[in-house]
């Protein structure tokens, strides 16, 4: 009986170590992920005129990569915490901070990323300072060869900056609003516009006020009648050929504008024009835009235009002067075309009342 027994305790044995080798299956591990988080930078400095700094993240794997921001200091400001980002994907990652966390001071501190392509940390720095208001330049000259300047306007802290322009000379006129907040550089295009005035020379203020300081801009104007009209070659400090971007560096931004095309549909012009100035300029062009590099061809000039065409002893040549005083110096027209008298040499003449109201100019 001991003998059974013994041997069916052995047999059960043999059966329960056969029985938990066939259920011991081999455990696979899981295959590494293809998933590679690339960022663009390691490191960003924020402070003055440089509230916001942009990080790009890319996956340079084949599979998905899901990442999240796992810290932050306080103060940082993120446009998102978490995305998933396609094989070959990227986007932006905007940083910046919140001013009604931090006092004027430094800080820094580290933003932590992690991703089933691995984990990446970014350190971050903050200058926080007042506003301050500063300019490129104190003083803007201007004459007839020059009258636009750029007015740069400078955030040297990184509290937002509001400013208004409160008073500038009547001869000034800067495009736009006249109040602003600034958080990086602007650039206001200072223009001068003396026709109507008497010649001679003009000093002026533009007086910017902030929430940083305010700011004293002196303007110079030197504002005389000078010959500027070329038969063929140039009116009005506009060349023959000029191109759209150059008349806009030179006048600033112009208040006409028209564009014409003829009936065959072959061929079109478009026209800008100052009206204080009495000046248009004309540029051929299939396109119905107007763009940038588009040359002249050119130009016409009425009241209340005031430079010479010639200074003949101390006759000045221009418009208002007679017929007589026109033929003295270029002699008989070379035909005429309506009311308009036309020389070879690239200008032509129109009267009104025997005295000259209209000038055109082109390359003939």
């Amino acid at each position: 009986m001991r003998k059974k027994d013994l041997m069916l305790t052995v047999l059960f044995a043999l059966l329960l170590v056969g029985g938990c080798k066939n259920n011991d299956t081999p455990v696979t591990p899981d295959p590494p992920s293809d998933a590679e988080l690339i960022i663009s930078k390691t490191s960003v400095n924020l402070g003055p005129g440089k509230v916001y700094d942009v990080v790009t993240l890319r996956n340079d794997g084949e599979d998905n990569l899901s990442w999240s921001v796992t810290s932050k200091p306080e103060w940082v400001k993120l446009s998102q915490l978490a995305s998933v980002l396609a094989n070959r994907g990227w986007e932006r990652l905007e940083i910046s901070f919140d001013r009604s966390v931090v006092a004027h001071g430094e800080y820094s501190g580290t933003i932590s990323i992690e991703s089933n392509g691995g984990d990446v940390d970014i350190a971050v720095t903050l200058n926080n300072q007042p506003a301050e208001l500063d300019v490129n330049q104190e003083i803007l000259y201007f004459d007839r060869n020059g009258l636009v300047e750029d007015l740069i306007l400078y955030n040297h802290g990184t509290d937002s900056l509001r400013y208004e322009i409160t008073s500038m000379p009547d001869w000034i006129v800067i495009p736009g609003d006249s109040v602003g907040i600034l958080d990086e550089p602007d650039t206001l295009h200072v223009e001068a516009r003396p026709w109507g005035m008497d010649y001679g020379d003009y000093t002026g203020v533009i007086l910017i006020e902030s929430n940083g300081g305010n700011v004293d801009v002196t303007v110079s104007l030197s504002f005389q009648r000078e010959v500027e009209v070329f038969s063929g070659e140039e009116a009005a400090h506009v060349m023959i050929g000029d191109i759209y971007q150059e008349v806009l560096d030179h006048y600033g931004q112009h208040d006409l504008r028209s564009y014409t095309i003829n009936d065959s549909l072959e061929a079109g012009i478009h026209m800008i024009g100052y009206s204080w100035i009495g000046l248009k300029v004309f540029f051929p062009s299939r396109q119905l835009v107007l763009y940038p590099n588009v040359p002249c061809d050119q130009v016409t000039l009425e009241v209340p235009y005031d430079g010479l065409i010639d200074n003949v002893g101390d006759v000045e040549i221009g418009l208002g002067s007679t017929r007589d005083e026109i033929v003295a110096v270029f002699g008989e027209p070379d035909s005429v075309d309506g009311d308009e008298e036309v020389y070879d040499t690239g200008i032509a003449f129109t009267y009104g009342s025997d005295q000259l109201s209209k000038i055109r100019v082109w390359e003939p």
